[in-house]
């Protein structure tokens, strides 16, 4: 993304390779602008406006507390993962992104650089060799990996999953 604006305090000329996720725009543009986000719900995303003003060069991970949907109490509680605790510890699975689809549906995990995308079949990428997931890998440790957290998830999730929002014409 190439950020820019007057007087926002933004650091001229950096880069970075930092991962951010396009939800964590909204919380961002908020605190450049001196906005409260409503506290009353949920809000995906992340403020990097501190990484952006050269506060920090650090993004929170999820394990911060400080992720998607970080207020949910449900998130990531540890329950070991049974047949899958043998692919991963709590703390891997605490450094987890999962990707959801349209209509709410799990559709890919990321951890390190690894990203394995679940639908329509499985393909794993290595984000640091080839951040356009254009040629899919094969390990078959880290695709156990995954695979386990992203069942231990979708486990955690129904219990409690918040309905997505579908707006009707």
């Amino acid at each position: 993304a190439i950020v820019w604006g007057p007087g926002a305090g933004i650091r001229s000329g950096y880069e970075s390779s930092k991962v951010v996720a396009a939800m964590d725009w909204y919380p961002t543009l908020a605190s450049f602008a001196g906005i409260r986000v409503p506290e009353d719900r949920v809000i995906d995303g992340r403020d990097i406006s501190p990484l952006l003003s050269g506060e920090t060069d650090f993004v929170p991970s999820p394990s911060a507390g400080l992720s998607l949907n970080a207020d949910v109490p449900l998130r990531r509680s540890w329950d070991q993962a049974g047949e899958w605790s043998d692919s991963f510890d709590r703390d891997e699975y605490l450094q987890a992104f999962f990707y959801h689809g349209s209509h709410g549906a799990l559709a890919a995990v990321r951890w390190n650089k690894w990203k394995l995308v679940l639908n329509p079949t499985l393909k794993l990428y290595d984000l640091e060799a080839d951040p356009g997931e254009s040629k899919a890998v094969r390990n078959q440790v880290i695709n156990r990996k995954l695979r386990g957290m992203a069942i231990t998830f979708q486990e955690e999730m129904s219990a409690d999953a918040r309905r997505a929002g579908i707006v009707s014409k």
